[in-house]
């Protein structure tokens, strides 16, 4: 066997052969087990080496580089020289315990995204110990035996062992925009630029169209993209239009707070202020005031609310769509798979003009077929369902919890037909030897294989159709009657179309099959392959019968005011027939296909969008215009797809929304969620999580702000009220205290909140304006009165025990403390009385305010700790008068809350007498 690097040079000037000798490997049994794994020790896994990371100390020492931070530093350095040692060693304790925090947040937001990124770890069918078995692509090694087909992405550099009509794009490596027709012949020439080398398939690049069986022979970095990939650097995550709403958010109170800072120390001096003791009462202020972890805290509660969306089966591949999710308005649905269970199983069956019943159901090979309600098998059925069997690359593959499929489930469901009637796989793909192969497009509808049959001294050359009936019957000029050829007559193709309708009522999806019997030198000109002359056998149809949890979340959209199109390549019989079992469509819904959609102007399409309509028959670009329609009439629209010709439409969404089973590695990377069961009720489940993470975020944001506004404010108050007539022993509130407030009362409660379950009804409301501030005036004042409350009641609380100067400050700080903690509970929900709210809901929560108490009983009453806090004890008496006035917070929260619940009233009484009038 050569090695790496070795073969390199050669392989695609040697034939195929070769080249799977070399890899000690076989085109037909692939790699074995132990061998695979042995060389997946020996070359690493198949994947790009990303760019370094910033260690743990780096991270720890970039959180001291942030401006505050390096003040207060400096602030506590200028300390120390001036003897005051308590307040700097606790200042350095508070900055290095903020910097662990931050780098904790920021590695778990790190680790959380990277576990994101492994789920969504692209697949690739490999053929090992003579089986094919789907992979994921980091397991790659050399000498693997890959089978690729249209909308695969290529996981390694290959040489082609077989092909058909295989076309790969690779504008991603060479910028070629044009896709290149590959072939598995050798190349003569040893310095062929890598853009001509027709036998192989690259990294990165894409499969258009076609199929292909492939040997690997280079993995990971030493691929020609692994190459480029080490000359550049990972791109960085874009912030979403939240997090830089936040930032900027944090840049105008960085410079307000810096302001009020400088007003604080001038003040202080003015009043004859020790100048030490002001300078760090200030900076611990501008620290304590400045929401830092916010962007941070923010992170994590996406991060954490996406990995509970993948547990849900919703694979979000950028945390900014997760904004967008809780503002859909409209869906796009395919039909098969998404709405449906995606196990198509042949119900009917129609040739010698009699409509055939068959048993069963899934992918198990059992049941009998019937024809009025008796058992029928005979050589004509033996030979449709033959066509079916081998005009197909799907396998079914007993496992032991049952029966499983690898490939399209359409195909898969006539591999299970055929057995039923006693056909083998094996048997039929040795007799009938695959030669060439069309493969199925979108623009044609239809698929084609060519097989040589050897009887004996004779050879028989005979290509067998499948595809849609029109498709297929376009091609057809004889039918087979009982066994004989005759002349396709109008007559007769008025009866097949007939029996295909009567199949597309009951809502099957119905295929056409045909076979033509060829000459050699037809076999020898393939690339001129006359589609035409073919001989129609019969149809075969085929249900997918809906999933059981879509018609509740059908139900649920409606009450959320989302509403569903279904989008879908089928007949529109069959797409109206499930639509209206879940509840989409009804008897006056109307059906559109996508010619008759190409003849709406774009008024008469915005008529038609704003009422229910199923379309069928659709194009890629159908589908586009309709999702390029409704975006630009306003709406948030989702959109699933799985093949190529979907990936324009997945980008052009606000959401596009790709199926992780069926799929195409395209319409995945397309995408910006990745469905793990294909299921529709999934994306409803994701839209509902969406909503509650983005609530979770207004809800500590609420919260980190509205304390902050009390911090400053208190501090305000007391500058003038205060501080005037204390002696300069003593203070108000001290600088290391603040920063203990910033510390004790942000991080742990924030996170809590981030964790909030969803609201009772946060399905019930109507779809969030994308274009709404999470931060509005309304929002601001509503703070600013809360910042108030909890500013002057710490300033009372001061004034109660104004006698004793430290014990009174120990009391504002105590109550300052407690009104935070207090707050934490009226953010649980911006509308609904705490009362009506359950408290063991969220335990997190409740512990993180445990552990905060906690830790400010220990700061007030051990006396340790009150040497270097500047706190006095305080007695079980006092505390009852700190949470008396905390709890004055709540009673300004819950008198704000039902004057909301009035105005709405008010509004909704409004309204709808409007609309009476309106009516009358």
């Amino acid at each position: 066997m050569l090695e790496r690097g070795e073969l390199g040079r050669v392989y695609y000037t040697r034939n195929a052969e070769d080249v799977v000798r070399n890899l000690a490997s076989s085109s037909d049994l692939g790699l074995r087990r132990e061998e695979a794994n042995a060389r997946l020790e020996k070359y690493g896994p198949n994947k790009l080496v990303a760019a370094k990371r910033s260690s743990i100390i780096a991270k720890f020492f970039a959180q001291l580089s942030e401006l505050m931070v390096v003040i207060l530093i400096m602030a506590g350095g200028i300390a120390f020289v001036l003897g005051e040692t308590i307040d700097a060693t606790i200042i350095f304790f508070i900055v290095i315990l903020n910097a662990i925090i931050g780098v904790i947040q920021e590695y778990k937001a790190e680790k959380a995204i990277e576990a994101l990124k492994r789920m969504i770890s692209p697949h690739t069918i490999v053929i090992r110990d003579g089986h094919e078995k789907t992979i994921g692509v980091e397991e790659l090694v050399p000498g693997d035996i890959i089978i690729l087909e249209e909308g695969s992405k290529v996981p390694a550099d290959a040489r082609i062992i077989d092909e058909s009509m295989v076309r790969v794009d690779e504008a991603s490596l060479t910028g070629e925009s044009v896709p290149h027709a590959k072939t598995s012949a050798i190349i003569e020439d040893k310095d062929t630029p890598l853009a001509d080398r027709n036998n192989m398939i690259f990294m990165g690049t894409t499969i258009t169209s076609g199929r292909c069986k492939a040997i690997v022979v280079e993995t990971g970095m030493h691929t020609e993209f692994g190459k480029i990939a080490g000359l550049t650097s990972e791109i960085k995550e874009e912030k979403s239009p939240l997090q830089k709403e936040l930032v900027n958010v944090g840049k105008f109170l960085a410079k307000a707070t810096l302001v009020i800072c400088l007003v604080v120390f001038a003040l202080g001096i003015f009043d004859g202020r020790p100048f030490v003791a002001m300078f760090l009462f200030a900076v611990s202020l501008g620290v304590a005031a400045v929401p830092e972890g916010l962007p941070a805290t923010m992170t994590i509660a996406l991060a954490l609310g996406v990995q509970r969306m993948a547990r849900r089966k919703a694979i979000i591949r950028k945390l900014s769509s997760v904004e967008t999710l809780g503002s859909t308005t409209v869906i796009c649905t395919d039909k098969t798979g998404t709405l449906t269970k995606n196990q198509m199983t042949v119900k009917r069956v129609y040739l010698n003009n009699r409509i055939l019943d068959v048993e069963g159901e899934g992918y198990e090979p059992k049941g009998r077929f019937l024809h009025e309600e008796e058992p029928y098998h005979n050589a004509h059925l033996l030979k449709l369902l033959r066509s079916g069997l081998l005009c197909n690359n799907a396998e079914l593959v007993q496992e032991k919890n049952g029966w499983s499929m690898i490939g399209d489930p359409t195909e898969g469901a006539l591999a299970v037909s055929a057995e039923k009637a006693g056909l083998s796989p094996e048997h039929a793909r040795q007799e009938y030897a695959r030669i060439h192969e069309i493969p199925f497009s979108s623009d044609k509808r239809m698929m084609i294989t060519v097989h040589k049959r050897i009887m004996g001294k004779k050879r028989e050359f005979i290509a067998f159709m499948k595809g849609s009936s029109d498709a297929v019957l376009q091609r057809c000029s004889f039918v087979e009657l009982e066994g004989k050829q005759k002349k396709l007559s109008p007559k007769e193709k008025e009866k097949i179309r007939s029996a295909n309708e009567n199949m597309g009522a009951e809502a099957l999806r119905v295929l056409g099959f045909a076979y033509k019997i060829l000459k050699a030198k037809d076999v020898k000109n393939f690339s001129r392959f006359d589609e035409k002359g073919f001989t129609f056998q019969g149809l075969q149809g085929m249900i997918d019968p809906p999933r059981p949890e879509v018609k509740d979340a059908v139900l649920k959209c409606r009450e959320a005011g989302i509403r569903i199109f279904v989008i879908t390549g089928d007949q529109g019989l069959t797409a109206k027939a499930i639509a209206k079992e879940i509840g989409i469509a009804d008897d006056e819904t109307r059906i559109f296909t996508g010619t008759e959609l190409d003849a709406l102007s774009d008024e008469e399409l915005s008529g038609v969008l704003e009422q229910e309509a199923v379309f069928a028959r659709m194009t890629a670009e159908n589908k586009m215009r309709i999702v390029d329609h409704l975006m630009k009439d306003g709406q948030v629209v989702a959109v699933t797809g799985d093949g190529v010709n979907d990936a324009p439409a997945l980008k052009r969404a606000d959401i596009g929304v790709a199926m992780g089973i069926t799929g195409t590695d395209v319409s995945k990377e397309a995408s910006k969620m990745v469905l793990t069961d294909d299921g529709f009720a999934t994306i409803v489940n994701a839209i509902e999580e969406g909503r509650t993470i983005y609530s979770n975020i207004t809800k500590f944001i609420r919260y980190m702000l509205s304390s902050n506004m009390g911090e400053i404010i208190a501090i305000l108050i007391a500058m003038f009220l205060i501080l005037p007539f204390l002696p300069p022993e003593f203070s108000f509130i001290t600088a290391v205290q603040i920063l203990w407030v910033n510390l004790g009362t942000d991080v742990l409660p924030a996170l809590a909140l981030g964790v909030e379950p969803p609201a009772s009804g946060i399905m019930k409301k109507k779809p969030r304006n994308p274009k709404e501030k999470i931060i509005t005036t309304k929002h601001f004042m509503d703070w600013i009165i809360a910042g108030f409350i909890i500013g002057s009641g710490t300033v009372l609380a001061y004034l109660l025990y104004a006698g004793d100067p430290l014990k009174a400050g120990t009391m504002a700080f105590n109550v300052l403390v407690l009104f935070q903690l207090t707050n934490v509970f009226n953010c649980r929900h911006e509308t609904k009385s705490i009362f009506t709210l359950k408290p063991w809901s969220n335990p997190m929560l409740l512990l993180a305010v445990a552990v905060t108490v906690g830790l400010q009983f220990a700061v007030i009453n051990f006396s340790a700790l009150q040497v270097w806090f500047k706190t006095a004890p305080l007695s079980l008496e006092d505390w009852g008068v700190a949470v008396l006035f905390s709890l004055s917070i709540v009673v300004y929260d819950e008198i704000r809350k039902v004057l909301w619940h009035i105005k709405e009233r008010k509004y909704a009484d409004k309204r709808g007498f409007e609309e009476t009038t309106s009516a009358a």
